[in-house]
């Protein structure tokens, strides 16, 4: 299985997050507000992961931590489409093995 991700990014001004939310097409949809996230991207000294298309996070919310590889894929204006592995990991520390696995089964 290939996970892909598609992504749309949209920069609001503070003022406007009011008028947004209730915009119809967002109707039912409940923004995640209030939640800390510790985003951490690795890679080696030389950027080989970026040179490749490639990177490595580990996010961490409430105490759990999720890894993320993610290939770098079609992007326009704010709209991202790429492929996305994840797993769990332990204490915030990426597991490069797992990483291997997930995206690059053998």
């Amino acid at each position: 299985m290939n996970p892909e991700e598609i992504e749309l990014k949209l920069e609001v001004p503070p003022d406007q997050i009011g008028s947004f939310d209730r915009l119809p097409v967002l109707k039912g949809i409940r923004p995640n507000r209030g939640k800390t996230l510790l985003s951490v991207y690795f890679d080696t000294d030389k950027q080989k992961l970026r040179k490749n298309g490639l990177s490595l996070r580990v996010r961490t919310i409430n105490g759990h931590s999720v890894q993320t590889v993610k290939k770098r894929g079609r992007r326009s204006v704010g709209l991202f489409e790429r492929k996305e592995w994840e797993c769990d990991v332990v204490d915030g520390q990426p597991d490069l093995d797992a990483a291997r696995d997930n995206a690059f089964p053998r």
